[in-house]
């Protein structure tokens, strides 16, 4: 008579995710675009207002993540395609791609 592996010996099943390739895809999901980080500044008339302005950015796609009053600045993500729909928002004076600054080791030669 054969033993039975107990259930915890046997191994789960793969993951599937949304990255994964072999992942089905949902019936009327468009896929998931790729999200870039973005900086919008605020023009000194929507500074009043400042958080109506980001409320209109979330409406045009973009995931609000800080409000910063005193500086003017609201900064999220969005579709890499979604930029120039973002600038048409009233109260915005531009919006950039956020940029990394990565500062050397310490004691590294400069």
């Amino acid at each position: 008579m054969a033993k039975k592996k107990p259930k915890s010996a046997t191994k789960p099943s793969p993951v599937h995710t949304a990255s994964t390739p072999t992942a089905k895809k949902k019936p009327g999901k468009a896929p998931v675009q790729k999200q870039k980080s973005v900086i919008a500044t605020v023009t000194d008339e929507g500074l009043k207002d400042i958080h109506k302005v980001a409320h209109q950015l979330t409406q045009r796609g973009m995931t609000v993540k800080r409000v910063m009053p005193v500086t003017g600045v609201i900064q999220g993500t969005c579709a890499k395609d979604a930029t120039r729909g973002l600038e048409g928002v009233e109260g915005i004076a531009s919006v950039e791609e956020e940029g990394v600054v990565q500062l050397p080791p310490l004691g590294a030669p400069q």
